[in-house]
């Protein structure tokens, strides 16, 4: 059974300000900035598609997927691009730009092949912005307990996230592909560009 957070976009939108408070568009701003214009857009695990606020005015090919009917439908409803994939299961199709926001950690511990078939799609490169602060790994219990019950997708709880250390060490086998990496100026967020090797 799915957790609130994932029942209707604006469910999750709205906690994830609560839980990204004054850096919410922030996080957002940081990211548009790295998509150029003009260039085709593959959002993965899109959510509320908020992202495309910042992105539709460099007139971009802007499509979304995401595992959740509902999102996907909201997404449709308001005339942006968006299907239903199981990036596990389902071939994506090949962007200038794939981008990944926040939802590495869902794959745990397939994060590693996730990231080489999201590698092999992106024309000119992949964005993957993944927290390493989480409420999820707070030292108040309850904080941590409330966080981990939010996170069901629909396909089970998400026991795992990603600090610096354990982030640092899933990218390893992807050194050569890194072109730019850095902590967010929010600090809560770490953001790696990579480009396919041939």
């Amino acid at each position: 059974m799915k957790s609130i957070t994932y029942w209707h976009p604006f469910i999750y939108s709205l906690l994830m300000q609560l839980s990204y408070k004054k850096y919410y568009l922030d996080r957002y701003k940081v990211v548009s900035d790295l998509i150029e214009s003009n260039s085709s857009i593959l959002d993965i695990c899109c959510g509320d598609c908020k992202i495309y606020d910042f992105l539709k005015v460099k007139n971009v090919n802007y499509v979304g997927i995401d595992f959740n009917k509902a999102f996907v439908k909201a997404a449709q409803n308001k005339g942006i691009r968006a299907y239903r994939l199981d990036i596990i299961k389902d071939e994506i199709p090949k962007a200038d730009i794939i981008l990944m926001q926040a939802s590495l950690y869902q794959f745990i511990p397939y994060h590693t092949e996730v990231i080489n078939k999201l590698l092999n799609c992106a024309i000119k490169k992949l964005i993957l912005c993944e927290p390493i602060k989480n409420h999820a790994t707070s030292k108040i219990k309850i904080i941590s307990k409330m966080a981990y019950l939010l996170n069901n997708p629909g396909n089970g709880i998400k026991p795992y996230r990603f600090n610096m250390q354990t982030l640092q060490k899933a990218l390893q086998p992807f050194k050569k592909n890194i072109i730019k990496e850095f902590l967010t100026p929010y600090q809560i967020e770490y953001i790696v560009i990579m480009r396919k090797t041939y």
